[in-house]
C-alpha cells in the first residue's frame, strides 16, 4: 500500500507542474477545506467541531480574500456500520480595486463518510455543496470623461453611463469525492477531486452573455510520521476556462510540551515561491505564508505577492471519550 500511494503522489506532482497558472486563489488551500473539496466536510478525525478563517491581501491590500468555515460530523453508526454524516458550510469574499469590485458567496456543504474495511482504516467520501453567489461594484467610486468640469473631476455631476446594475446574484453547486486511507501509527493519504460552479451561472453586472466556468480541481496530501516529527506533502492541480492553477509543496512539523512548530516550502508553478511557518498549541493552529512572485511580472512586482495568514480551531473528544466511542463503534 505505502508503495503504490508513494508512485500516486508522485505521478499527482508531475501533472501538477505541466500547465500554465491560474488566477491566484488561496496559497494554503488546506486551511479552507470546504472551500477546496466539498467532500472534506466532516473529515476531523477525533473532532466534533471544527472551525477556520483565512485572509490574504496582495499588491498592498488592492486584493483581499477571506474565508471563514465551520463544520462538524455526525456518526452514523447506529443505522449502518463504519457510516459518517458532515455538514457545515462556509463563507467567502474577495475584494479588488477602488471600486470595490467584490465577488462573495456562502454555501452550505453536506458530505457522507463510509468506511470500506472492517478496522476503518479506508474511507470513501461523497459531498456537495450548494449556495448563494453575487457581484458587485461601487460605481460612485469611479471618474468618468462626462464628470470633467475643465479643472477637476466632479463626482456630482452626471457621469451618462447606462449601468445594468451595481449587483447581481446566482446560485451555485458543487460536488466532490475523496478517498482516504487513515492508518495512525504509520501515515494518512487522501486523494480527492472536486468540480465547482457545476450550473455555470450567468456572471455579469451588464447586459452581455457572460458565464462563470466550471473548475475542474484535483488534490492530495499525506501525513508521514518521522519519530517526533511529521512530514505533509501535498499537491493541488485545478483548470477553468483553459486556464490552471498548480500548487505542490510540503510542511515539517515538531511537537514538544503540548506545541507544534512547523515550516515548509510551497511553489505555485510558474508564479511563486511560498515560504510557511506555523504554530499550534491546544488545537488552535495559526500559519504565516507569503507569496514571493518570480513570474513575468517580477520587474512590476519587485518580487512581491501576498501575505496570508489562517487560523483554524479544532474541538475534540478527550482521549477517553475517544476510547469510549471507538468500543461502541462510533469513532473512526
Amino acid at each position: 500500500m505505502l508503495n503504490r500511494s508513494w508512485f500516486l503522489f508522485v505521478i499527482m506532482i508531475l501533472a501538477a507542474i505541466t500547465g500554465r497558472s491560474q488566477d491566484i486563489h488561496f496559497s494554503q488551500y488546506d486551511r479552507s477545506p470546504l472551500l477546496l473539496n466539498p467532500a472534506m466536510t466532516g473529515d476531523i478525525g477525533d473532532c466534533y467541531l471544527r472551525a477556520g478563517f483565512n485572509n490574504k491581501e496582495q499588491w498592498e491590500k488592492t486584493y483581499v480574500t477571506q474565508s471563514f468555515f465551520a463544520d462538524t460530523r455526525l456518526s452514523l453508526d447506529k443505522y449502518t456500520s463504519g457510516t459518517k454524516f458532515g455538514i457545515g458550510g462556509y463563507f467567502y469574499s474577495d475584494k479588488a480595486g477602488d471600486g470595490n469590485l467584490k465577488n462573495s458567496f456562502g454555501m452550505l456543504n453536506m458530505a457522507l463518510h463510509k468506511s470500506f474495511n472492517p478496522d476503518q482504516t479506508f474511507w470513501g467520501s461523497l459531498g456537495f455543496s450548494l449556495g448563494l453567489g453575487s457581484l458587485s461594484v461601487d460605481f460612485t467610486k469611479f471618474y468618468f470623461d462626462s464628470q470633467w468640469n475643465g479643472f477637476t473631476f466632479d463626482p456630482d455631476m452626471v457621469n451618462n453611463e447606462k449601468f445594468v446594475a451595481n449587483t447581481f446574484s446566482y446560485f451555485d453547486l458543487n460536488i466532490g469525492g475523496m478517498i482516504s486511507y487513515l492508518n495512525p501509527d504509520k501515515y494518512k493519504l487522501r486523494v480527492g477531486v472536486s468540480v465547482s460552479h457545476i450550473l455555470e451561472p450567468e456572471y455579469s453586472l451588464f447586459d452581455d452573455d457572460v458565464y462563470l466556468g466550471r473548475r475542474y480541481l484535483v488534490h492530495s496530501d499525506m501525513e508521514i510520521p518521522i519519530d517526533r516529527f511529521v512530514l505533509s506533502p501535498s499537491v493541488m492541480f485545478s483548470m477553468q476556462n483553459n486556464t490552471w492553477e498548480a500548487l505542490a509543496g510540503s510542511n515539517l512539523s515538531y511537537g514538544f510540551y503540548g506545541v507544534t512548530v512547523s515550516g515548509g516550502l510551497w511553489f505555485r508553478v510558474v508564479r511563486d515561491i511560498i515560504p510557511v511557518l506555523g504554530l499550534e498549541y491546544r488545537r488552535w493552529a495559526l500559519q504565516f505564508s507569503y507569496d514571493v512572485n518570480i513570474s513575468s511580472q517580477y520587474a512590476a512586482t519587485n518580487y512581491r505577492g501576498g501575505l496570508e495568514f489562517s487560523l483554524v480551531k479544532k474541538f475534540c473528544y478527550s482521549p477517553k471519550k475517544v476510547h469510549d466511542l471507538k468500543r461502541s463503534g462510533c469513532a473512526e
